[in-house]
């Protein structure tokens, strides 16, 4: 069988996920062979966007603890982990200073955003992700990331802007950054909860991005960005897997 949730493009014809019928291992196997043959159509195209020194900061950042975290938890999959992508960023990643200063910057910015005014999407998602890779998981940022889940379930949509009581959205809704920011934050937040509700909407987010045009992503999200939500992705889908005694290994 084909992976059924990303053949067509989401931002055009959302998929609801209702009555999803029960396809075991046949759906992991499915599931496994899009995620890579997304990724092999994405490692021949790895040029750093200069456009976003922000989100390829956040890319560095977020691996590197992602990958602590694994390692903690699972040195054997931490050893697989995306090897390819690490050698990749090590040769770009110079120390600079500057990168711990920008993401203080977008941290302090999250702590003037209110529900009871009108937040701006981006804005947001920045703050949350550069908060979550300062801390582990603080009550306030899962706040946040809550708003932003119901959000995205009820609508299958992340808007450009959100009123006061973070109700219907407003704007622009098809911004691809944005998609891979909530991916990002997910990413980060599972690592440390292992909470699955936020498994299963990084998979949603993931089929998103998956569903859409190739040139369309590689020329929004930052270098090697899709690349590290994608392949951690499958990691947590591996080690879950393994803990239910599913040999992933033979998918």
């Amino acid at each position: 069988m084909t992976y059924p949730y990303n053949e067509q493009n989401l931002l055009e014809n959302p998929h609801k996920y209702m009555y999803t019928p029960f396809q075991g291992v046949t759906l992991i196997q499915s599931y496994l062979k899009s995620r890579q043959d997304i990724l092999s159509l994405h490692q021949g195209e790895r040029k750093q966007n200069t456009e976003t020194p922000t989100g390829f900061i956040l890319v560095k950042k977020t691996f590197a603890v992602i990958e602590k975290i694994i390692g903690g938890q699972s040195p054997n999959v931490a050893e697989d982990y995306c090897r390819k992508l690490r050698e990749h960023l090590e040769s770009q990643c110079k120390p600079d200073f500057g990168d711990d200063l920008q993401l203080a910057k977008m941290t302090e910015a999250l702590k003037k955003i209110s529900p009871n005014e009108l937040v701006t999407t981006s804005s947001l998602l920045n703050g949350l992700v550069a908060s979550l890779l300062a801390e582990k998981a603080g009550s306030e940022n899962k706040i946040w990331l809550d708003r932003l889940v119901q959000r995205f379930e009820v609508t299958k949509k992340l808007y450009e802007k959100y009123p006061p009581g973070f109700r219907k959205g407003q704007g622009d809704n098809k911004s691809i950054i944005l998609y891979w920011l909530l991916s990002l934050a997910l990413c980060l937040f599972y690592s440390r909860t292992k909470n699955l509700k936020f498994l299963n909407c990084l998979i949603k987010v993931n089929d998103l991005l998956t569903s859409l045009p190739h040139k369309d992503l590689h020329e929004v999200i930052p270098a090697f960005g899709l690349e590290l939500v994608l392949s951690t992705e499958i990691i947590f889908v591996c080690m879950l897997a393994e803990a239910k005694g599913v040999d992933h290994t033979s998918i």
